[in-house]
């Protein structure tokens, strides 16, 4: 044997109940305190990358983000594709917000067109499965992540593990997801196990006892998922999960993994996959045909500048769909308040159009008004429809205006929502500028709706700053 390689002779599968197995290692710092941030927030991607492979990289990206956004144990998260940090594990990274604190899984993705077993010797010498590749890339990237995960359509061939008579060294074990936080990546809804190896017996003389050292720590941190799901399969499983999440349709999904793939493709430096990214595309992706631009031109009066103050401060405004030309104009200067930076800033972070911003005459009104919902410069108006509160639930901190009558308004309970002037006495200073500026009674205000305060704003345009 050499210094660096174990031989790779293995005993029999079975259901490992070890917790030295099961339990998931979580990175700490000097001060053995559970990692509380993120790592930086922009990666390099590594350099070189080609696009095979590409499509099911995009949609285990897709799968995992949508899994995590539905998971309430996941607090925030941030993912990096072929991130240059993680060596042989880089293809999909995974930063995981939990009340553990910030966990992070590392894949290494290995797709084929045609399922095959993988044997013994795809184990020792392949290109895809080298154990000693992916051993010796983890002496670089340890301190890295919590977890590694070598990730395959292919499975393991059991009955070529089972002794005879050998001296052996690793055994492949098989491990329960169940109460797992690994359980967050799972991928196939029938595969509820994942392989791990253990180092069952060394006799050799000529083994470096460092090196078994270095290959039990790596052992402890390397999962293999195997049977996972293939290119078609996966694309179809994520389609319904993502329909019966938010009640949506194939197109909607389409436009959801194009977002992915976009943000995937891009060379170079660029920010991880965050939860409010995700959240914020997913919105748009399930609102675009619901979608009311904003004005691009026209003046705006002192009574409108100061009701749009007002609908800032609320996370819902609900106005009558025949007012909806007279809500697009709220915001019709905005352009001289607006940089073309700002825009493109918030189209490099969100992906939600490939081609770069060179001129606003170059958009239309619906991605313009995208963009400036992304920038947080205005609300969203959208038309009121029955599954719009999945999308609005989605993003929080976003702002709205929905056109329509509130019938859906179950989902608003616990949003801030805006519909008369008596709920802007909790701010008192906004409340007086109302009145002041509209002119109203001081008996006359708490009865005034949003609507009729929005019709009164355009009554008489004078242009404001």
């Amino acid at each position: 044997m050499t210094s660096n390689h174990l031989a790779l002779k293995v005993g029999d599968s079975e259901k490992s109940t070890d917790e030295s197995i099961q339990k998931t290692t979580v990175r700490r710092d000097v001060n053995g305190e559970t990692n509380k941030t993120f790592p930086e927030e922009i990666f390099q991607k590594r350099r070189g990358t080609t696009n095979l492979g590409i499509e099911y990289e995009v949609l285990v990206t897709a799968n995992i983000a949508l899994q995590l956004i539905s998971d309430n144990k996941i607090k925030d998260f941030r993912i990096s594709s072929n991130n240059e940090t993680f060596g042989d594990f880089d293809d999909v990274v995974v930063e995981m917000e939990t009340d553990r604190g910030i966990e992070i899984k590392a894949l290494q993705l290995k797709h084929g067109n045609k399922k095959k077993y993988i044997t013994k010797k795809n184990l020792e010498k392949s290109k895809d499965y080298n154990l000693t590749k992916y051993f010796n890339s983890f002496q670089e990237t340890k301190d890295k992540a919590d977890v590694f995960i070598l990730f395959t359509n292919n499975n393991i061939n059991e009955d070529e593990f089972k002794p005879q008579g050998e001296n052996f060294c690793l055994k492949p074990i098989k491990v329960s997801m169940s109460e797992d936080i690994l359980d967050t990546l799972k991928i196939s809804e029938d595969i509820n196990y994942y392989y791990k190896f253990k180092i069952i017996e060394e006799k050799s003389t000529e083994q470096n006892p460092q090196t078994i050292q270095q290959y039990q720590t790596f052992l402890k941190q390397f999962y293999f998922y195997t049977d996972q799901e293939d290119l078609e399969t996966l694309k179809k499983s994520t389609m319904e999960r993502f329909i019966k999440i938010f009640c949506s349709n194939e197109a909607t999904f389409k436009q959801y993994v194009s977002v992915i793939s976009s943000w995937s493709i891009r060379a170079g430096k660029k920010e991880k996959l965050s939860k409010e990214m995700t959240q914020r595309a997913i919105a748009l992706c399930l609102l675009s045909s619901q979608v009311e631009p904003h004005a691009s031109n026209g003046q705006v009066t002192d009574k409108m500048a100061t009701l749009r103050e007002a609908i800032r401060v609320f996370a819902i405004t609900l106005l009558k769909e025949e007012n909806s030309k007279l809500a697009t104009t709220l915001w019709a200067n905005w352009k001289k308040n607006i940089h073309l930076e700002d825009l493109d800033k918030a189209h490099s972070r969100f992906s939600v159009f490939f081609d770069y911003i060179s001129s606003l005459e170059d958009m239309d009104a619906k991605s313009i008004t995208q963009l400036l919902w992304l920038a947080e410069k205005c609300p969203l108006i959208v038309k009121e429809y029955n599954t719009i509160g999945k999308a609005v639930q989605l993003c929080r901190d976003g702002k709205f205006i929905l056109l329509g009558d509130g019938k859906w308004k179950e989902w608003m309970k616990d949003l801030s929502v805006f519909e008369k002037l008596s709920q802007l006495e909790g701010k008192p200073e906004l409340y007086q500028k109302v009145q002041q500026n509209f002119n109203i009674f001081q008996q006359e205000i708490a009865k005034l709706t949003v609507n009729e305060l929005l019709e009164i704003s355009n009554v008489q345009r004078h242009p404001s700053t």
